[in-house]
């Protein structure tokens, strides 16, 4: 028997059959959440193929980003707040330069926007893009001529 607050309330003391179909429940939600996370995925591209019309190669480009969300993430649950910033620093983490991340991360803000259109989401997510080193071009100066 496990006890959450008040003792005395019934509906607050969890009995271990109780205990045992909530963990049913639950591992039910997580496969289904894994299942959803790919689904919602490939309805997506289908969208971006027939409706938004873009090219093999964008869809391309939306596959290897979630690819990369999965290979850091290693669940494919709905994300949150604290999900994004993991596979941020999963990336950074695995030696690639911050350009790189960027290109991944355009790519899953534009699966998360959808996902927040398409009210799988609860509240818009993004993330925010790293700063990256500028190069500067030499510029002819006076003396070059």
């Amino acid at each position: 028997m496990i006890r959450t607050c008040d003792p005395l309330i019934r509906s607050q003391v969890l009995y271990p059959a109780e205990l045992r179909v909530r963990k049913i429940k639950h591992l039910h939600q997580f496969i289904r959440r894994i299942e959803c996370m790919t689904t919602l995925f490939e309805q997506f591209l289908k969208e971006r193929t027939y409706i938004k019309n873009v090219s093999q190669k964008t869809l391309d480009f939306y596959r290897s980003s979630f690819k990369a969300y999965q290979k850091i993430m290693d669940s494919a649950t709905l994300p949150i707040k604290q999900d994004l910033t993991k596979f941020v620093t999963g990336t950074r983490e695995q030696g690639m330069k911050p350009v790189t991340c960027n290109t991944y991360i355009r790519g899953i803000n534009s699966f998360l926007t959808w996902l927040y259109e398409n009210e799988h989401l609860p509240q818009p997510l993004k993330i925010k893009q790293l700063k990256c080193e500028q190069r500067v071009m030499k510029t002819f100066n006076e003396n070059f001529f």
